[in-house]
């Protein structure tokens, strides 16, 4: 039987999470975070180790390590730690094509806590001089280069406008002209830029949203724009995004609602492909003074589907929700699947949590490290965990 590893990573963002102290792992390391201080990016790969005892007197079992960016791996093939055992693993950061400032984050998943167990690399990479292709690295044609064709805004708040700048330059002997077409346009997005370009001459494309304080729109809005350059259509799009959330200026911490989650780890079981339809609810909890609102969910893959429409959790009431994953949706069973669930709902400062599906492949018991991470600067893992079960596959 093959079998695909499908893991819903749920990052929740808000000031108060969890009414109670999370169990903890008895899994102790030495060290909670590594700085490498200052590596040159020219360098290559640098490796550190993190060491660690099971101070229990029970097995403890290494579900998963989780890395946040795909510039860092961590190895291990220690799976099973015993009572009194030390534990190793190292992490393995390429500082390549990534200068500055280096935060990252590994997440472990134990059999002995619902929680997930959080370390870090830190230090800073020292760039190396670059070419004028590698600072534009996005060939739209005609000598005509991007720094980049996406740009995520984050949050933009009602009543509120955001501006943003995405650099180009003419690698060509001659000028140029261009020409933007928005494909599919949300409605918000104002896009500036020259029509003519000369030879050699760079400079920024500028986008801009806004949103009035009376609007009811909230979730993300993305634009896909057609670049032309010299009448010929560019192989790359330029996408913006923006997520729309609640005006909080006048939100205070003693007003504002707390969030709480159930737990972070829930296990689906054995998945069938392609009939099967799996819910797992979560409880979420209204720990502060006033209501609070979700506005929306999302995702980004037909896959999994989010309960509709406004929820409102009085102070200290709570509310179940059902995340349903639909098989039979899953639209590339051979290769990783990675999806993104998002909760826009009013709180002070963060207005929504995130969520990302990982779908590993496994065979014969083993997973293929495949995994993706998005940028986490959030606070906390709600882990779905189910195998794929594919009918006819040996």
């Amino acid at each position: 039987m093959k079998h695909l590893l499908f893991t819903i990573f749920q990052v929740l963002c808000c000031t108060t999470l969890f009414a109670s102290e999370p169990i903890k792992s008895a899994l102790i390391f030495q060290k909670t975070t590594h700085n490498f201080g200052h590596i040159d990016e020219e360098r290559g790969v640098v490796t550190c180790k993190f060491d660690g005892v099971n101070t229990s007197n029970s097995t403890i079992e290494v579900l998963k390590i989780v890395t946040t960016c795909g510039c860092t791996t961590a190895t291990y093939s220690q799976k099973v730690i015993e009572a009194g055992e030390n534990f190793s693993f190292e992490v393995t950061f390429n500082p390549l094509g990534r200068p500055g400032r280096i935060e990252k984050e590994i997440f472990l998943l134990v059999s002995d806590s619902p929680h997930e167990m959080k370390l870090g690399i830190t230090g800073y990479v020292n760039a190396r001089e670059r070419t004028i292709y590698e600072l534009y690295p996005f060939d739209m044609g005609g000598g005509f280069r991007l720094k980049s064709n996406f740009h995520a805004f984050g949050y933009l708040e009602h009543g509120k406008e955001t501006t943003e700048y995405i650099g180009y330059v003419n690698t060509s002997e001659s000028a140029i002209s261009l020409d933007i077409i928005e494909t599919s346009p949300s409605g918000f997005l104002k896009i500036e830029y020259p029509k003519h370009i000369e030879a050699g001459d760079s400079g920024d494309i500028v986008l801009h949203y806004a949103i009035s304080d009376d609007s009811t729109i909230y979730g993300t809005k993305r634009d896909a724009m057609q670049i032309v350059v010299n009448g010929v259509e560019a192989y790359y799009p330029l996408t913006a995004q923006v997520v729309m959330v609640d005006n909080f200026d006048n939100t205070d911490d003693i007003s504002a609602p707390k969030l709480a989650i159930s737990k972070n780890i829930i296990k689906f079981g054995d998945v069938n492909y392609p009939n099967d339809v799996v819910d797992q609810r979560i409880t979420l909890t209204n720990e502060g003074a006033e209501p609070l609102i979700i506005r929306a969910m999302e995702c980004s893959t037909k896959a999994v589907e989010c309960p509709k429409g406004e929820i409102t959790i009085d102070p200290g009431a709570s509310r179940e929700v059902t995340i349903r994953l639909h098989a039979a949706a899953i639209e590339d069973i051979d290769n990783p699947m990675v999806a993104r669930v998002y909760i826009i709902y009013i709180i002070l400062s963060f207005p929504f949590f995130l969520s990302q599906i990982f779908l590993l492949k496994t065979e014969n018991g083993e997973n293929i490290e495949n995994l993706f991470a998005g940028l986490f600067f959030l606070l906390i893992f709600v882990t779905l965990l189910g195998v794929l079960n594919l009918p006819g596959l040996g």
